[in-house]
C-alpha cells in the first residue's frame, strides 16, 4: 500500500532526489507533492540539473516538430 504523497517510481523514495519547482531546491524523499517536482533522480547533482535537462529536451522537441 502506498502512503499518501508517495512519488515512487519503483525505487525507495527516501533514497531518491527531486527538483522542487516551488522551492527551487533539491529535495530528498517525498517532501513536496509530485505536481511541483521533477524527478526522481539518483543523486542531488542530477536533480540540480533538472531544469537544464528540461530546456534541452524542449529544444530537441521543437527542432523535431514538423509543424514549424
Amino acid at each position: 500500500m502506498k502512503r499518501s504523497g508517495d512519488q515512487s517510481s519503483g525505487g525507495n523514495d527516501l533514497e531518491q532526489f527531486w527538483w522542487c519547482l516551488r522551492h527551487s531546491a533539491v529535495e530528498q524523499g517525498p517532501i513536496c507533492p509530485g505536481k511541483v517536482k521533477l524527478g526522481p533522480f539518483d543523486s542531488a547533482v542530477d536533480a540540480q540539473g533538472a531544469l537544464a535537462q528540461v530546456r534541452e529536451r524542449n529544444e530537441q522537441w521543437e527542432e523535431a516538430d514538423p509543424t514549424d
